[in-house]
């Protein structure tokens, strides 16, 4: 029988010491007394903390540093005393002037309890006792709460603030049992951290699949509106990454929209006229200019012409004009209509047609592609235009949806082995688009989004503006990944409902501007700042296993010079 694992059994970083706790509650966090010896400059926000209690240790984070003094007299003659002068700094500092550091404390886990015991980790329902000592986590205390690279479904993120050869894991099965979000403005490094995140999906579903463990890892569709993922891009210094398909060549594969492909994916996306609902429209209502009677006319349409309904709407043919002014509504209300959809069909047209056959049919291919694990990244060319992305999504994944639905339902009908849906998640940019508080209950995401993975169906939403997606929606977000934010609105609607909303705002508004995220939610045990690691360099490519054509050749070299020396 194996010995129980110590904290002694691995390498340690040296511990560094806070200083004692002094006050605070459970509800606004606890208050440390920075040692004489501690200057607040030493420390972070957002820095992994625990405090050792006499039955638990806690583990938390810095949400606020301060600066205190015995009483309001001893700051009278502070302008005259410079503390960095010895010996009078090192009487004066920590006894009259002080620093002082909020922790934010998440988890507890009683003292003695085996170091590889998971279920002794807990939510943190009390509070350490005064002068209880506090310090620096060490990387022994970062293991422990958020696991080890490689040991199930632990992935490496990034690296706690100061300790950049730790590593912060996210649990990767944890993070795709529920939608996720990725957030932070334009140029925070938001994209690089959701091929990072779609990376490590990827790997793991492809370990699965050759240690044939009997899992059913989800597989991605990804809506790549700026032709971000699939292939190689550029780093703002000019260096370039490679994409998705680069790295994964045999589990990815690459959808163009109509003719637009960047790169030439292999399946061209053409979509027929008869699978256009009036809701793929609607949706589209800020970017046509739709009036309130456009849902009118096109339900009137629809019971008019069934699935025909979209072409004979935009009929130009004075026949045609003739037959809509039958339909019921008003005829300037009806000629507005018209006129918008004309519209949308000019923009749209390189990717509509009359008819497709099966084998043409994208929903169909992206649904073996789900069906057999193989990843799917849908381009949207060089336009890249808002009104084609939000209109070729929503039909796509209505579709896709509803099969789901249909093969759930038989699935739970009848349960055989093998008859389970494999879960998918589709990345879908832009999201406030698609999930704003007018549009989250009509939109086929809103409704994935409330489902919470009912039928074997999750998002992971990207998104600059997190305000404008409605509060409902992030309630059901179980991840969060959070770069930086600098806006008061959007600040408040990606922490809406986190416990300790107020510290975690401190932390989140000092984030760098690049490469540093605050992570919170279902795949990580307690709210973690991290500097997130770098995509695409050697490091990485070791991980992932990834190879390029020299190393290919001179590894193909030495096996050819060993066996001719056999």
């Amino acid at each position: 029988m194996s010995e129980p694992k110590t904290t002694s059994d691995r390498h340690e970083t040296p511990r560094r010491s806070i200083g004692p706790i002094i006050g605070g509650s459970l509800s606004r966090g606890v208050e440390a007394r920075l040692e004489g010896t501690s200057t607040p400059e030493a420390l972070r926000s957002g820095q992994m903390v625990v405090v050792e209690g006499e039955r638990y240790d806690f583990f938390g984070m810095i949400t606020d540093l301060a600066l205190r003094s015995t009483s309001p007299e001893a700051l009278e003659g502070a302008p005259s005393i410079d503390l960095r002068d010895e010996p009078l700094g090192a009487i004066l500092r920590g006894n009259t002037y002080y620093g002082l550091a909020t922790l934010r404390l998440s988890l507890m886990r009683a003292r003695g309890a085996r170091v590889d015991d998971e279920e002794a980790l807990e939510p943190a329902r009390t509070i350490p006792g005064h002068f209880a000592p506090a310090r620096i986590a060490g990387s022994a205390d970062v293991e422990r709460v958020f696991g080890r690279p490689g040991e199930g479904g632990y992935y490496r993120i990034g690296s706690p603030i100061e300790m950049k050869d730790v590593s912060v894991c996210v649990d990767l099965d944890r993070l795709v049992e529920r939608s996720s979000g990725i957030f932070g403005k334009s140029g925070t490094g938001k994209t690089f951290l959701t091929r990072l995140v779609l990376a490590g999906i990827i790997r793991r579903a492809r370990l699965a699949k050759q240690t044939s463990s009997g899992t059913r890892p989800p597989t991605l569709l990804v809506f790549d509106m700026h032709n971000e993922y699939a292939h190689g891009s550029r780093r703002e210094e000019g260096s370039v990454v490679k994409g998705l398909a680069d790295y994964f060549p045999a589990d990815v594969e690459v959808f163009s929209l109509g003719s637009q492909g960047s790169r030439g994916g292999r399946f061209v996306v053409q979509i027929p006229y008869s699978q256009i609902e009036p809701e793929d429209v609607l949706l589209l209502s800020d970017e046509l200019n739709l009036t309130d009677t456009a849902a009118e006319c096109a339900y009137l349409a629809q019971a008019r012409w069934g699935k025909a309904w979209f072409q004979r709407m935009i009929d130009p043919s004075p026949e045609a004009a003739e037959e809509r002014k039958s339909l019921g509504a008003h005829e300037q209300a009806i000629r507005a209509f018209w006129q918008r959809l004309r519209y949308l069909h000019s923009q749209c047209q390189s990717f509509l047609c009359d008819r497709l056959s099966p084998e043409l049919d994208a929903v169909r291919q992206i649904m073996i592609n789900l069906r057999e694990g193989k990843h799917t990244i849908v381009e949207f060319g060089k336009s890249r235009h808002l009104l084609q992305y939000m209109f070729v999504a929503n039909i796509l994944t209505r579709r896709i949806h509803a099969q789901y639905t249909e093969a759930t339902e038989a699935y739970l009908a009848e349960p055989k082995p093998g008859n389970e849906p494999r879960p998918a998640v589709i990345v879908l940019e832009e999201a406030h688009k698609f999930l704003s508080p007018t549009l989250a209950r009509q939109t086929i995401f809103g409704t994935i989004a409330r489902e919470m993975r009912k039928y074997y169906v999750t998002l992971l939403i990207v998104d600059q503006r997190p305000s404008q997606i409605d509060p409902e929606i992030h309630s059901q977000l179980g991840t969060k990944l959070i770069c930086h934010l600098d806006n008061e609105r959007d600040v408040e609607a990606v922490l809406a409902g986190a416990s300790a909303e107020m510290g975690l705002r401190g932390v989140l508004a000092n984030l760098r501007s690049k490469q540093q995220a605050l992570i919170l939610g279902h795949a990580v045990r307690m709210p973690v700042v991290v500097d997130t690691r770098t995509y695409g360099d050697k490091e990485f490519d070791r991980e992932i296993g990834f190879r390029t054509e020299e190393e290919r050749r001179r590894d193909a070299d030495l096996a050819a010079q060993q066996l001719g020396g056999l």
